[in-house]
């Protein structure tokens, strides 16, 4: 070990030498000197130094960086000016955050990518339970916790109703403090009556100074009548004027005021055209649906075991024939699919029924988009801003 070290300086520095006197870096020298010396030329050197050579390169390179900042010269950092701090950190900025930019793409792509769907749940003892799934995270819908702990609480509250009629000989003597209210209800009735002396006194004047304005009102009323009436025939004049006004036409209607004209124009066309292009954008998001983890454990009961055995066989093929079609438009993985016939009806308890309806998101995210803009070039969906200039009478015009 000792003599690679000294292998290592000593043809180091004399490499490093010979470049500065051909003026070269005596970096260059000592590179030389490492290739020649390592396992790839020569072989000189002792595996122990070639076991920690990783840190003996931080070492290298730290002390190399650091004799290159303490040979910068500040007066000619100075001279170059801007582009000297430019290029101190302009690059690494651009690094960083076109770094954080990929990331929040990759983030993005992987969270349209993870699969998102409901979990259904129903058994006969259990009740109905609902989940939705997004990836590994769960969250319950149905039931709530609220309505978990009701529930829980439900017998406690019956068995402490139990123990209550015990007490209920010590709750029979609170009625006594019901003579106090009726005294003081005595003293509110007189209060009342004096209030209401003086309100009746009142109105006894009124009638007094009403018959004055019935004399002064229809005189005035009588002397502007006729004033008005000229006033009024001027007034109608320029209404007779208003309907002119035909530039409501020509103002841009709203989107969904021309969908109502498409649709009151021809709504059978309308619905079959509409229908027609979401076959088209949502056939594939049908494909993208997936049912995993169907388990459905049902029993079959009628009054009589004939009625049984019938509704088996009725209930059997329908089932089926349904599973075949699905089958040709979503993917469906059954883990359990089991029908019997319970002629005593004793096996209801084992009903259950279970699957996860999965679908991933960026398909129906492109489903939306690819829906919007065919929707948008459409004129049969959406007609042009001004509906005037497409009217029969126009396309008749045009096609003359």
């Amino acid at each position: 070990m000792l003599l690679s070290i000294s292998l290592i300086l000593i043809l180091g520095m004399f490499m490093g030498w010979i470049c500065q006197k051909i003026k070269l870096p005596s970096l260059l020298g000592m590179l030389i000197t490492g290739i020649v010396l390592g396992p790839y030329v020569l072989n000189m050197l002792d595996d122990s130094i070639l076991g920690i050579s990783a840190e003996l390169r931080k070492i290298a390179l730290i002390i190399i960086l650091t004799r290159a900042g303490l040979g910068l010269d500040l007066s000619g950092l100075k001279k170059i000016g801007r582009p000297a701090v430019l290029m101190c950190f302009v690059p690494a900025s651009f690094e960083l955050i076109g770094m954080i930019l990929l990331a929040l793409l990759l983030l993005l792509l992987l969270a349209l990518l993870l699969p998102a769907g409901i979990h259904f749940r129903w058994s006969h003892i259990g009740g109905l339970r609902l989940q939705l799934c997004y990836g590994p995270l769960h969250f319950t819908l149905y039931p709530r916790k609220a309505d978990e702990e009701e529930k829980k609480a439900e017998p406690k509250a019956e068995t402490k109703q139990g123990n209550t009629p015990k007490t209920e000989p010590t709750s029979a003597a609170p009625p006594k403090p019901t003579p106090p209210p009726a005294k003081a209800e005595l003293p509110a009735q007189p209060t009342m009556e004096k209030q209401t002396e003086p309100t009746e006194a009142k109105p006894a004047k009124a009638p007094e100074t009403s018959p004055q304005p019935e004399q002064a009102v229809p005189k005035p009323k009588a002397k502007s009548a006729p004033a008005s009436q000229p006033g009024a025939a001027a007034a109608h004049a320029p209404a007779a004027e208003t309907p002119a006004a035909e530039p409501q036409p020509e103002e841009d209607t709203g989107l969904v005021d021309r969908i109502k004209a498409a649709v009151r124009a021809d709504p059978v066309g309308y619905v079959r055209h509409l229908f027609s292009v979401l076959r088209a954008s949502v056939g594939p998001l049908l494909r993208g649906f997936r049912v995993s983890k169907l388990n459905v454990i049902w029993t079959i009961t009628g009054e009589t075991a004939a009625e049984t055995a019938i509704l088996y066989g009725q209930t059997l093929t329908t089932l089926n024939t349904i599973l075949a079609i699905a089958q040709d438009h979503i993917k469906i993985q059954a883990d359990q699919l089991w029908l019997e016939a319970d002629y005593t009806g004793s096996a209801k308890q084992q009903r259950v029924v279970s699957l996860k309806l999965l679908l991933c998101p960026l398909l129906a995210l492109v489903t939306v988009v690819c829906f919007v803009w065919h929707a948008r070039h459409d004129p049969q969906l959406l007609p042009p801003k001004h509906p005037k200039y497409n009217t029969p009478e126009t396309e008749q015009g045009g096609n003359l």
